[in-house]
């Protein structure tokens, strides 16, 4: 018999069709999971920021530069995987295994419910300007202002879920 390490992968695994039937059940239950979320990034936002490598850092800046670029392409693309990836990476080094399957499940769930798809492109602007602060702000190691962004940056979705701007 061979047993796997835990690691949040694992987790992830176990969570995320848990995570997928709930809401094919019953719409409101992502708003449930994305509310779990918004807890989960700004409780562990600083340690997350704070263990992030100049490597992870300069990442961040490039996702940050591709989906601008996609932003300003013709045609306008949607910069969705960046924005996974942006989220992801920052909270990447954490040591908390059931966070990080957490965050990725969401992600999933965002796309399942559509919030990856066309929206207002205000919204992506506002979004990307709300993100290049965080790379600023990382960069720089003021992570309680990037935590009060961040947490303002949760409002632009918030809007989408509750019809406000942005919605579709």
């Amino acid at each position: 018999t061979y047993i796997r390490p835990f690691d949040f992968y694992t987790f992830y695994t176990a969570v995320r069709p848990l995570v997928l039937y709930s809401i094919a059940r019953n719409r409101k239950n992502f708003d449930y999971f994305y509310r779990l979320r918004i807890q989960l990034e700004a409780a562990f936002w600083e340690e997350a920021a704070r263990r992030l490598s100049q490597e992870d850092r300069d990442e961040l800046q490039q996702i940050l530069q591709r989906a601008e670029r996609k932003l300003r392409g013709t045609p306008v693309e949607i910069p969705h995987r960046e924005h996974r990836d942006f989220h992801l990476l920052i909270f990447s080094r954490l040591e908390n295994e059931f966070v990080k399957g957490l965050l990725r499940a969401y992600w999933d769930a965002y796309e399942a419910v559509g919030l990856h798809l066309y929206f207002d492109y205000s919204y992506y602007e506002e979004m990307w300007s709300s993100h290049r602060v965080l790379v600023e702000a990382i960069a720089a190691g003021r992570y309680e202002e990037g935590q009060v962004v961040m947490i303002r940056h949760f409002n632009l979705l918030e809007d989408r879920l509750q019809g406000g701007p942005g919605k579709q």
